[in-house]
């Protein structure tokens, strides 16, 4: 069985990982991001339908208060979304610039174990 709490969180891991997947690789305006928002949410509604989720749904309606974790689980998936939203707008807006590139690919080299550095041109 599982808690409101759990619930929660595998929608939020659910939510996120559709997310991340959908980015597209362009700015977007307001409203696409909205309209990105509610995409992503259709797609989680869709992949319901198919075997591995029956598994969660079982879950779910076998728990205690079975409303409540759907109601979890849903509010979940909307706040991984949103929260994959806001990380890559982030990243977006930090890769507009040429310094925002060198820091961010200086930050994932330093952070991947074993990466060897680029080799420096001369006169930079």
């Amino acid at each position: 069985m599982t808690s409101q709490r759990e619930a929660k969180a595998i929608g939020y891991d659910t939510g996120y990982g559709i997310a991340q997947m959908s980015w597209p690789p362009r700015r977007m305006t307001k409203e696409g991001v909205e309209k990105f928002i509610d995409d992503c949410a259709e797609g989680e509604t869709n992949g319901r339908q198919y075997s591995p989720f029956e598994f969660t749904a079982s879950d779910f309606n076998s728990s205690r208060y079975p409303d409540e974790v759907w109601d979890a689980y849903d509010a979940g998936v909307m706040n991984g979304i949103r929260a994959c939203v806001r990380d890559s707008m982030k990243k977006t807006k930090i890769l507009r610039t040429k310094k925002g590139v060198k820091t961010f690919v200086r930050r994932a080299a330093a952070r991947t174990p074993g990466a060897a550095k680029a080799p420096r041109r001369k006169g930079r």
